[in-house]
């Protein structure tokens, strides 16, 4: 049932990296950090992504003027994108949104190219100085600004004397929450739910007992317990798919079903460059696999035992859209089912609808 899904192998994926013939030097660097789980979660693996190729490009201008002008412009581009996909894609498959993204880039590259078609005096150069600030504005508006405005809406929904609920460790709600204690003084709780074998939780409770903030922790089996005492619950998001649905790090549909059955409403946390077309309804079609020998011990009878039952230990799950309340982003709140109408809205220019939103506050 899982067979056609890509098991993690950091030594092999490593080796097969480093043999690779196509890329670079950062290609290779990317796909290895990102094979051994360097990136924590999905919008460091889009930023690491988005620096790469950022470091690709600048090559370019450092080739010599004739072996420049002797390739089309946006070919050398292209390829570049290309190679950084496919060296990514020896290691371990790149996350959902990932595929929004090379679009976009795509789509800049041929605007850039159309550009120095009808102008002679954009030169090479300049093209790569614009698909550059392209990289950089698709990193400061759509991630880092993005997550910035999700902090304060999450600010917002705290009040004193809240019990939040959380599970494992998301960058965008750890701000939130601690803007919330540090920036307005507000008073209130928060229990973390984790699971293994990855315990992100844990990060999260060191991050916000650091800031003050009074934690419980508690793993997932323990969920049934700790939901029906929770006021707000915050769960963080890999993808948001067209159908309404939530890719998350496994566990989070559990942690929903368990809400729901509670009658506690969920708010989903997830920046809109995660939104993806897609339509997904289980986790088998489409996932990857941790190493199965992160889920045995060598105190488990398992430990060792080459015939014996295969361990699954699978990295995301979906949850249902019946499950969620809203799902917050940059530019609000939202129902699972507005989804497809905020992406037709970002497929018309993916930077004014940011852009307007910073000069309106």
């Amino acid at each position: 049932m899982f067979k056609h899904l890509h098991e993690l192998d950091p030594q092999k994926s490593s080796s097969a990296v480093m043999s690779c013939e196509e890329g670079s030097a950062s290609a290779a660097r990317f796909s290895i950090r990102d094979v051994n789980d360097v990136y924590s979660e999905c919008t460091d693996r889009i930023t690491a992504f988005l620096q790469t190729y950022a470091e690709m490009i600048g090559s370019i201008k450092k080739l010599h003027t004739d072996t420049l002008n002797a390739s089309p412009w946006h070919r050398l581009a292209s390829l570049r994108l290309d190679a950084l996909m496919s060296n990514a894609e020896l290691g371990r498959s790149l996350p959902i949104p990932v595929d929004n993204i090379v679009d976009l880039l795509k789509q800049e590259i041929s605007d850039i190219e159309a550009q120095m078609r009808k102008d002679d005096t954009v030169t090479k150069e300049c093209g790569c100085d614009k698909l550059l600030e392209f990289i950089d504005t698709l990193q400061s508006k759509r991630v880092t600004i993005a997550g910035q405005f999700i902090g304060e809406r999450i600010v917002s929904l705290v009040n004193d004397g809240n019990r939040v609920l959380t599970y494992g460790y998301n960058s965008v709600i750890a701000r939130g929450l601690i803007g919330a204690r540090q920036e307005e003084g507000k008073d209130f709780e928060v229990t973390v739910i984790d699971a293994p074998p990855r315990y992100t939780g844990r990060r999260m409770l060191h991050s916000l007992q650091s800031a003050g903030i009074p934690c419980s922790y508690c793993l997932i089996g323990a969920a049934s317990r700790v939901v029906k005492e929770a006021d707000t619950i915050l769960l963080g998001a890999h993808a948001y798919m067209a159908n309404g649905a939530m890719v998350g790090p496994v566990g989070t549909a559990m942690v929903a079903v368990i809400a729901n059955d509670r009658h506690k409403p969920i708010l989903a946390v997830c920046e809109t460059i995660k939104f993806c077309n897609q339509v997904q309804i289980d986790s088998v079609a489409h996932n990857e696999l941790y190493p199965a020998g992160q889920m045995v011990s060598p105190a488990s009878p398992l430990h060792g035992v080459e015939n014996g039952p295969k361990v699954l230990n699978i990295a995301y799950d979906v949850t249902s859209a019946d499950d969620i309340a809203g799902v917050i982003t940059e530019l609000g709140l939202f129902a699972p089912s507005a989804v497809p109408a905020v992406m037709r809205e970002y497929s018309k220019d993916s930077r004014d609808i940011v852009e307007e939103r910073i000069v309106s506050e």
